[in-house]
């Protein structure tokens, strides 16, 4: 059950990754920085999405307790920042869309 979380946590990590990166890049900042952002995101989003995923599945500690519904909320708790972070980049990305004139297709 562990290796499921773990590969749970790398998905969360991956998928959060790609979506800072390409609302950042609709939002015209440099590659360095949105990469830089992503990567220091990364140790959340692993470690949020694994908390999630081992407390519904009931991976235990190192005592054999199971975390439970504390786990899916520390998880939550954890990818609260992430989350904040991704909902601010994707709104700015969508105004700058909305107010983008017509016929300017690149991005």
């Amino acid at each position: 059950m562990e290796f499921v979380a773990i590969l749970a946590g790398l998905a969360v990590m991956v998928i959060c990754w790609v979506l800072l990166v390409k609302s950042m890049r609709i939002n015209g900042r440099p590659m360095w920085w949105r990469h830089f952002a992503s990567a220091s995101f990364s140790p959340l989003t692993f470690a949020g999405g694994s908390l999630i995923v081992g407390s519904f599945l009931g991976v235990t500690d190192p005592d054999g307790e199971t975390w439970g519904f504390a786990g899916v909320i520390a998880g939550l708790l954890v990818l609260l920042p992430v989350s904040i972070t991704l909902g601010v980049s994707w709104g700015a990305a969508k105004r700058k869309q909305l107010n983008r004139p017509a016929g300017d297709n690149h991005t």
